[in-house]
């Protein structure tokens, strides 16, 4: 008797759960993973997913200080007593640092006054009067003073010069992608798209407006400036978060080049347009080459916002 006039389904081999299709054919199976349909749900679905995450990390802002909370019940307590306690806490910080600044200028001379003296010394002691011998002291010496007033040279610029700095969050949502930057992503690949995306946004800020500084292109050091003060980004959690921002924003603005060719799905050149673009857009799935591709796009920033070039013109 028929199956199906009893009301029973056959059961079938093949299921792709996403789209509801069944199949006892493999080479039909194949043919609907293949389809426009199964590829246009699985973006659908990713870019919806990017959407939860994006809201998740958004929190509750205070738009007086830029201080973010989990919760709104948490903003409304501090909102109550931000306006009074701001302005008091900067002015007792800046004094503060510059105090415990002067402090360690002083015990610094102090210690390499007496280092000096003391080897010296010794060495008068032991009957070394081998010139050479003062002269690597005392470049050791210096390179030692040196180490310390270049940190202090960049502490000093950060917080003299860049006070003024946006936050990086700020920064990130102020950060738009156009069409263009995604046909560069397009044409070029994912590291050169989002470090083009970077870099021109970066570019549009004077030096001291610029949320983001590299102290070493080598080593890869950065200093962020994030809830109103500026930091060492030792872990690189916050370069690696705006690379993940910048690229969710790029997936999502693939939803404008769509709107703007609405035929896309019908005209075989543009579709293969449409293929490239989402996925230079979205970069590698692999820990390892994500990893490795998040490295190359700091490399790419890190020389185009080198401190050093701003020490050396001020």
């Amino acid at each position: 008797m028929n199956n199906k006039k009893n009301g029973k389904k056959l059961e079938m081999k093949y299921h792709c759960i996403k789209c509801d299709f069944h199949s006892n054919d493999k080479c039909d199976y194949e043919r609907h993973l293949s389809t426009r349909k199964h590829k246009m749900d699985n973006l659908d679905k990713k870019v919806d997913k990017l959407d939860k995450m994006d809201n998740k990390k958004t929190g509750f802002l205070c738009n007086k200080c830029g201080r973010k909370y989990k919760y709104q019940s948490g903003l409304c307590k501090h909102k109550k007593k931000c306006h009074l306690l701001k302005n008091r806490k900067i002015k007792v910080k800046r004094k503060k640092n510059k105090k415990n600044t002067d402090d360690e200028k002083e015990i610094l001379k102090s210690e390499i006054k007496e280092l000096r003296t003391m080897m010296k010394e010794m060495i008068k002691k032991q009957g070394e009067t081998n010139e050479n011998y003062y002269k690597t002291l005392d470049k050791a010496i210096a390179k030692s003073g040196d180490t310390f007033n270049q940190k202090m040279s960049i502490n000093v610029y950060l917080n003299e010069h860049c006070k003024n700095a946006m936050n990086l969050t700020d920064f990130l949502k102020e950060l738009t992608v156009s069409l263009d930057d995604l046909q560069y992503t397009k044409e070029h690949g994912y590291v050169k798209g989002i470090s083009n995306i970077f870099m021109k946004q970066l570019e549009g800020l004077k030096p001291t407006e610029r949320p983001i500084h590299c102290s070493d292109t080598k080593r890869l050091q950065f200093y962020i400036k994030d809830e109103n003060k500026w930091g060492k980004d030792n872990s690189h959690e916050k370069i690696d978060e705006s690379i993940q921002d910048i690229t969710i924003k790029q997936i999502k603005h693939i939803r404008e080049w769509e709107k703007e060719n609405p035929n896309y799905l019908k005209d075989e050149k543009l579709l293969i347009e449409w293929h490239g673009m989402v996925h230079n857009a979205m970069g590698d799935d692999d820990n390892d080459m994500c990893n490795k591709n998040n490295k190359n796009i700091k490399q790419e920033i890190g020389n185009t916002i080198e401190i050093q070039k701003q020490l050396t013109n001020d």
